[in-house]
């Protein structure tokens, strides 16, 4: 039975020719309100979103009323083409990227929120340069080579819904220099975007969104019209793509989302409840769980909502000193102590809110004035006056410690100098120091540090008290559960405290309108009050830290020490302090190892209102996973709390791949310990063994894959699109672009430099731009000296500033340039003929084609004929970029008869619109009958049914770089996995013994990932036909035992003798000079040395 609360009668005729297995069926067949569809790679998600909007269309409900959105053109169209073969008259429907919908909204009902319909949208080059515009007219010319960094800030609180208004009032309530710099640029920005006439992406969202909420009648509208809503790839919407997805989906609550969380306790996880211990899978609503209570104490508290779901990755298994044991995801929260470890040694990474980010190291413990013992982060965040910290690595000794933060510091480019000399005797004075901090961008490089390492900013490891000293004020809103002595009367359970210190009449009038504010000492002021109930209490905290963008400080008193900070299991370290329950008691402990174990299964999490907390294993955690590193989860969760009746239907059978290549996929990323991976299975047949093919050299290679290639094509039925060659940087690609062209292998080159970004494309669409909207700043500066009009950069300043002084637009500044004082006659002359130009060239644009309006302003303008001029310079560059004219005409030709298919008109402002929107993998045209040549980065989503991954030996896949650490480690595992899942049928994986770079020719060893796969290594071979399947090698029993000083041999580089050893049991590492003078690092594990 279908269950459908739609006012139609579903139509399930269609269903049987669908040819779906059952879980696919129960996600297509399901229309009881909002669906959450999680999926694995190739479990037919495609198949299933478009069968279930078949299923709608084939019962009646018009197509228009449909709205679909995906994150590609390329996917929309496909979605489109497999529903117009399942159901006739299917056209009409909302079929759009987010940003596409936006557009299409805001053309059509924009000017509600004064958004002209001829808006043009601004590309992240676009928007470097009017950055750079913005920065010269805020005098900050100093600060031009960061545009890209202020792009991405501006992107990131659009994304959050942050206007430039609202920015600018948080980033005046912080008062930190660097946000209030950055405010004063968005501002900037955005009165110049207005000026322009333009929007970019982050604006087709955030004033879409606006629209929505500011206007009741549009709002509604749009509610109501759209009957069904279905989101693909849920698990990469931010927060304002969520806010409109709830938005529209607020009247019929028909919602369909595909996303992949992760949570929380695996089945057999052992809970304490009031009736005994028992299994998390066997608690039910109702049931009393015990839980911490405060101050050693403990209490029993009613479970209301018991949470399941499916996880497929690696459980942490966290140990303590006492005998307890934790199995969580990395991401459930926990709590944590740092107390002094002697004997340890942390490399760390630090934040001083004035100046950014460094590496550094410190001891375990060390003395205080006093002779107290303290954790050596205390102590440093003391000596710097530093805000908050993180432990990256935890060594046995100060050497290795040192080594690391060398290693991270030149890998991540952050520095290791300290922020503050505080009497130290240094060669470099606080001047130089905050220089250095000045000159560096090091928040782009820690955020990048942080995601590699699964590090979440929120929870540092240590931060200090607030301060307001000086120039340093620094505030906390300290939410301490359990921190009140008070008990409720019905369960002894403890008051939570909520406290704000600080300093500050304005903000002290401020609060003072809201909480009850009392004096505290000399100069300083407080909130303190405590909440009986937990909700409660963190609702008061965060509505204290809304009156100056405070962070909270979350923490807990569960014993009769020192409170625990909140932090995610993946931030436990040996050594650190945890609650665990004991006779009855909550009592501290240490964690003394934290491992990991692959898992595939069912995850469990129980909603606990009194206490938020409960035992699992003996350890006290917290009842709910909190949102961190990123949107993925946060927005899942959120969607789950929106929609409290959402259903979860888990899609897990491959549809992709054969049984084979899945084996050979599952065996590499079992290897990861902080990844979900999809431990995948299929119906499909055995399949063909997945092959190895060794070469001699990189040339060798390229040969050898051209001949599979040419096998595949005349004996297997392969067509050349049905072949695609991955690779892991884009320079691999040189070698099988030579030796294609040879062999007359036609193949198309996806991800170097796209068509639309080539010079020639970007001034034509340029000039496209300014003649749809003549204000659009960037594109005319762009092309108002291109071909030389005589209007020189003197010229444009003088007319730029007049523009400035007037406040209008620069065209509009050149409209009237007789009364622009001193330029020059040829730059009068230049600017009337241009403007000339364009309004001749426009005159047309009501009753022209995009195709003959292209063509026409390449002749008006003397474009094409200043690239023909170039001939006798660059005959071949000439040929070059006057094919690529031609072939920019071809595209526009293209667009008009597509859209005249679907029976709209042409327009220049709808091709300009979807060629912005285009992403690189959109131009992928699986019709062209070509090999596709890719970097592995830009394949997921796509599926071949012949792929070949090259490029598999150490020091390039994985690159060399990953070797820093673990989690680039698994990065580069995660990579080598999305590329052997694109294989439907036949999976080639490729290595090559010596790799010319940069001219220098290097010897190279086998990838790890190959021996991962259980895909046997031999000696390079030339013959292809005489690569075959061989048996997987024996996994030996034991390491080598091959230590510092021994004599190997290797069977590339020969003899040599170790000079490094790093780490023991499966992470050594050792370091050999070899006779040749070669100097090598390996993974013992992996490496192919004898001792002789």
């Amino acid at each position: 039975m279908c269950v459908n609360t739609l006012d139609v009668q579903l139509n399930t005729d269609i269903l049987p020719k669908l040819g779906l297995n059952p879980k696919q069926l129960e996600a297509v067949r399901y229309f009881g309100g909002p669906v959450l569809i999680l999926a694995g790679a190739g479990t037919g998600k495609t198949k299933t979103l478009t069968s279930k909007m078949a299923l709608l269309i084939a019962s009646g409900v018009p197509p228009a009323r449909i709205l679909a959105i995906t994150f590609t053109n390329k996917a929309a169209q496909e979605m489109q083409h497999r529903i117009s073969r399942l159901v006739p008259y299917s056209g009409g429907m909302w079929m759009h990227t987010f940003h596409s919908f936006g557009a299409r909204v805001l053309r059509a009902h924009g000017r509600l929120i004064n958004i002209k319909p001829d808006f043009v949208i601004y590309d992240e080059d676009d928007q470097k340069k009017l950055i750079q515009l913005s920065l010269e007219e805020l005098g900050l010319e100093s600060e031009k080579n960061k545009a890209a960094v202020y792009v991405t800030l501006i992107s990131r609180a659009k994304d959050d819904l942050l206007d430039a208004q609202s920015y600018s009032i948080n980033a005046q309530a912080s008062g930190e220099p660097n946000r209030l710099k950055t405010a004063q640029i968005y501002l900037r920005y955005q009165k110049k975007l207005n000026e322009a006439g333009a929007l970019d992406f982050g604006d087709l969202i955030v004033r879409t969104a606006e629209l929505l909420k500011a206007n009741d009648e549009i709002r509604e509208y749009f509610q109501n019209y759209f009957q069904y809503i279905l989101v693909d790839e849920y698990q990469d919407t931010n927060h304002a793509q969520y806010v409109l997805v709830k938005t529209l989906s607020a009247r019929h609550r028909n919602l369909c989302v595909v996303g992949d969380p992760d949570q929380c306790l695996p089945p057999g996880s052992k809970i304490n409840t009031a009736s005994g211990v028992r299994r998390i899978e066997d608690i039910k609503n109702g049931d009393e769980v015990i839980g911490a209570s405060g101050w050693g104490k403990t209490a029993a508290a009613a479970v209301n909502k018991i949470i399941k779901r499916p996880f497929k990755g690696e459980l942490l298994e966290i140990k303590t000193k006492s005998g307890k044991t934790l199995n969580c995801t990395p991401n459930h929260i926990c709590f944590a102590r740092l107390d002094p470890v002697p004997g340890a040694h942390y490399v760390y990474l630090m934040k001083r809110n004035d100046k950014g980010f460094r590496i550094g190291v410190t001891s375990g413990a060390r003395s205080s004035k006093d002779n107290a013992l303290l954790n050596g982060l205390m102590v440093r965040t003391n000596q710097e006056i530093a805000d908050a910290m993180w432990i990256l690595k935890t060594c046995g000794t100060t050497g290795e410690a040192r080594y690391y933060e060398q290693l991270l510091s030149v890998s991540y480019g952050l520095p290791t100098m300290v922020f503050h000399v505080r009497g130290r005797r240094m060669a470099m004075g606080q001047e130089l120091i905050d220089r250095l901090f000045k000159a560096l961008d090091t928040g782009k490089a820690a955020e990048k540090l942080m995601e590699d390492f699964g590090l979440n900013p929120d929870f540092p490891h240590h931060r200090p008290y607030a301060v307001t000293r000086g120039n340093f004020n620094r505030k906390y809103v300290w939410f301490t559960v359990f921190g009140d002595s008070r008990e409720k009367i019905s369960d002894k359970t403890h008051y939570h405290r909520i406290q704000l210190v600080t300093s500050g009449a304005a903000l002290k009038e401020k609060a003072a309108n809201k909480f009850n504010v009392r004096p505290d000492k000399k100069d300083t002021w407080r909130i303190e009050t405590s909440r009986k109930e937990y909700d409660e209490a963190m609702k008061l905290a965060n509505d204290i830290s809304d009156l100056d963008d405070l962070d909270v400080v979350s923490r807990a008193k569960l014993t009769s020490e020192k409170p625990f900070h909140f932090m995610p299991a993946s931030h436990l370290h040996p050594g650190m302090k945890i609650p665990v329950l004991e006779n009855g008691k909550v009592i501290e402990d240490t964690v003394t190892r934290v491992g990991s174990r692959p898992y595939n299964g069912p995850v469990f999490d129980i909603s606990v209102p009194g206490n938020r907390n409960f035992s699992s294993g003996g350890v006290i955690v917290h009842n709910s996973v909190y949102g961190w590193r990123g949107a993925d989860i946060r927005n899942i969760l959120e969607f789950e709390k929106d929609f409290t009746d959402a259903k979860t239907i888990v899609l897990e059978q491959n549809y992709r791949s054969t049984p084979r290549i899945l084996h050979a996929s599952n065996e590499v990323i079992k290897h990861n310990k902080g990844r979900k991976p999809k431990d995948l299975w299929t119906e499909k047949p055995e399949g063909e063994p997945v092959e190895l093919l060794e070469f001699a050299n990189e040339m060798e290679e390229a040969k050898g894959v051209m001949e599979k290639i040419k096998w595949l094509t005349a004996r297997a039925g392969c067509g050349y699109n049905d072949i695609a060659v991955f690779y892991r940087t884009n320079a691999q690609s040189r070698s099988f672009e030579e030796i294609f062209r040879r062999g007359r292998i036609p193949y198309r080159l996806i991800g170097s430099v796209r068509f639309y970004d080539r010079k020639e494309i970007k001034d034509t669409l340029s000039y496209l731009k300014i003649l749809v909207n003549p204000a659009d700043t960037v594109s005319l500066l762009r092309v108002i000296n291109t071909p030389p009009r005589g209007i020189g950069k003197t010229a444009l300043e003088k007319i730029m500033a007049y523009a400035r002084l007037k406040d209008i637009s620069v065209y509009d500044a050149m409209l009237t340039e007789e009364q622009i004082a001193d330029l020059t006659p040829a730059a009068r002359r230049g600017v009337r003929e241009f403007i000339a130009m364009l309004d001749d060239v426009k005159s047309d644009i009501f009753t022209n084609t995009p195709t003959l309006m292209l063509e026409k302003i390449l002749s008006k303008s003397g474009y094409w004929q200043s690239i023909e001029d170039g001939s006798q310079k660059d005959p071949e560059d000439t040929l070059n970029r006057l094919g690529n004219l031609q072939e920019l005409v071809n595209a526009v030709k293209e667009f008009e008869d597509k859209v005249r298919k679907e029976g709209g008109t042409p327009t220049l402002h709808k091709y300009l619109e979807e060629v912005t929107l285009a992403s690189q993998v959109d131009n992928l045209n699986t019709d062209t009958h070509a090999v596709t040549l890719m970097t592995v980065h830009l394949a997921k989503g796509l599926e071949f049914p012949a792929a070949f991954l090259t490029g598999l030996e150490e020091g390039l896949f994985p690159i060399n770089s990953a070797n820093s650490s673990d989690e680039h480690m698994e990065e580069e595992r995660r990579l080598a996995y999305v590329g052997m899942t694109r294989a439907k049928d036949k999976l080639y994986l490729t290595w090559a013994g010596t790799r010319k770079i940069f001219g220098t020719t290097y010897p190279n060893m086998a990838s790890r990932f190959i021996f991962e796969s259980k895909i046997a290594a031999r000696a390079p071979r030339r013959d292809v036909e005489d690569v075959c399947e061989t048996a997987a090698p024996t996994a030996p029993t034991a390491l080598p035992r091959i230590g510092k000083g021994r004599k190997v041999a290797h069977p590339v580089y020969g003899p040599g003798r170790v000079v490094d050893q790093i780490g023991s049991g499966e992470f050594a590492k050792v370091t050999v000079v070899f006779d040749s003078g070669v100097r090598q690092t390996f993974m013992l594990k992996y490496a192919p040395l004898q001792q002789i």
